[in-house]
């Protein structure tokens, strides 16, 4: 069996890299919701995607398992093994019963022992794929944390929260401007909570389904809807369209933002009714 014809020839780069190890791989079969191995934990394997699919897994500071970035057919992990490094600060879940070549550092030793220059092209394939990879997965772990520091600073205060937020992601997405709404209580109706724009007034949301987090094009502006469920929405609005991985970055953080605003627009009234009871005492 060819390496073309278990990669598909259109996964440019990586049928050359399957068929380098092709001989000494190890096929597995790993069932959706399984761990090809754990965030801090270390595994001495390098994995390439022959079928299905794989999150790559970060834990939040409540250690909440988040997916920040999905691997699909012909893609590869674990590559930190190939120059001996074991140790693994991400997870690797499967989310789509998946078929996998599996070589360990071990074998791949044996490789290099044996044809040194199909190791140096491997690694080379490696290093190429793994750059781009790299400053995506970076960004997304320092929006994270980003977020989460935002959120720590400003718990009690809402409209600081909404402000911070949408100043943060219009900085990591590039976005012109955005707004976070909150769902007004017992109604299907929102209210702004803040804006960087006029623009992202409700009046002009006509059509928006705030529920639905996802990508929508209007009279040539490109907009970013991040549904917070029955705490509100935030919407960024772009000339350009914004990619899948925005939309994959926005979902991450969703949970996060959501309860953050829920508990501090929940403080902020139960404040405002305190400090209202006590002007009437004093009344």
């Amino acid at each position: 069996m060819t390496a073309e014809k278990t990669l598909g020839a259109d996964i440019d780069g990586i049928v050359s890299l399957a068929g380098a190890i092709l001989d000494v791989a190890e096929k597995k079969e790993y069932k959706a919701g399984s761990f090809l191995f754990e965030e801090g934990g270390t595994d001495e394997n390098f994995y390439i995607l022959l079928d299905g699919k794989v999150g790559i897994t970060k834990k939040t500071s409540e250690g909440e398992e988040k997916v920040i970035a999905e691997l699909n057919k012909g893609e590869f992990l674990g590559e930190g093994v190939l120059s001996g490094n074991f140790h693994k600060p991400t997870g690797a879940k499967v989310t789509k019963d998946a078929t996998v070549l599996v070589v360990s550092h071990d074998t791949f030793q044996m490789l290099i022992d044996k044809d040194p220059k199909i190791a140096v092209d491997v690694l080379q394939k490696v290093l190429e794929v793994e750059n781009g990879r790299m400053v995506s997965m970076n960004s997304k772990l320092i929006a994270l944390f980003e977020i989460d520091h935002l959120l720590s600073e400003f718990k009690d205060k809402p409209e600081e929260i909404a402000k911070a937020i949408v100043e943060k992601l219009i900085a990591i997405l590039n976005a012109d401007a955005g707004a976070v709404y909150l769902k007004v209580p017992f109604t299907e109706n929102y209210r702004t909570l803040f804006s960087s724009t006029e623009d992202l007034n409700l009046e002009n949301l006509q059509g928006f389904d705030l529920k639905e987090t996802g990508k929508k094009t209007q009279r040539n502006n490109h907009y970013l809807t991040l549904s917070l469920e029955e705490v509100g929405a935030i919407v960024l609005k772009n000339d350009k369209e914004f990619e899948d991985d925005d939309v994959r970055l926005m979902t991450l953080i969703a949970d996060q933002l959501g309860s953050a605003m829920e508990n501090s627009n929940y403080k902020a009234s139960d404040k405002a009714k305190k400090l209202m009871q006590q002007q009437r005492i004093t009344l």
